[in-house]
């Protein structure tokens, strides 16, 4: 699957998924991880396996490249609307720890219900130590945090990261990913989802300028 997460990311999806890469039992695992593989699988896990919608649909092995098995899932949920947003407002504490704030809003003619926000982050280029470049490790995360949403409402959730030289090493490569799904930690269906590249810290952060940091995926 290594060959193929660069483009479908980049090429074929640019701006419209957020991509999750979990490591398992290969020494770069996070604790965030683990607990999402353990809400996916609470038994044995196949690896890898690409999980689609927070884990309604899921397909074991490679992908294949061009990853037809993927994009047949992800075109069949971008052609889904959704009564929800996301935005990622983000706030420097100091120079490793970051609070970052899920602002996630229901269109006035939504459902009602009940939803489960994560936030988590991940890094580019991480593990370095194999010859073929890793793309969006996760590397940590908070939730699910359980929410209630209304129409024309919105709701924040907070969650407070501390990098280390993993992360600043690689920094362009850091994103932000909050997300929104049924009340659960696994398997749910997933309704809306934001991503925030840090790259953009070093290009106007400290001027104030924040235009264009928060990207919505459906």
């Amino acid at each position: 699957m290594r060959y193929v997460v660069t483009p479908f990311v980049d090429d074929t999806y640019p701006g419209k998924v957020a991509f999750l890469a979990i490591h398992l039992s290969d020494g770069y695992q996070s604790a965030f991880g683990n607990a999402r593989r353990n809400s996916y699988y609470p038994g044995t896990m196949y690896i890898p396996d690409a999980l689609a919608d927070a884990g309604i649909l899921h397909y074991v092995g490679f992908p294949g490249n061009p990853p037809v098995q993927w994009t047949n899932m992800v075109d069949a949920r971008l052609a889904v609307p959704t009564d929800l947003t996301i935005e990622i407002l983000p706030q420097r504490l100091d120079p490793a720890q970051w609070t970052y704030t899920a602002d996630v809003c229901m269109e006035p003619t939504g459902t009602a219900r009940s939803v489960g926000i994560n936030l988590a982050w991940t890094v580019d280029d991480y593990p370095d130590t194999y010859p073929y470049r890793y793309r969006k490790t996760l590397r940590g995360g908070y939730g699910p945090e359980l929410v209630d949403l209304n129409p024309g409402e919105c709701v924040q959730v907070d969650a407070t990261f501390t990098f280390s030289a993993i992360e600043f090493e690689r920094w362009p490569g850091v994103e932000i990913v909050a997300w929104a799904q049924t009340p659960a930690s696994g398997w749910g269906e997933a309704y809306q989802a934001a991503t925030l590249s840090m790259t953009l810290h070093a290009d106007g952060f400290e001027a104030g300028d924040l235009s264009g940091w928060s990207e919505v995926v459906p």
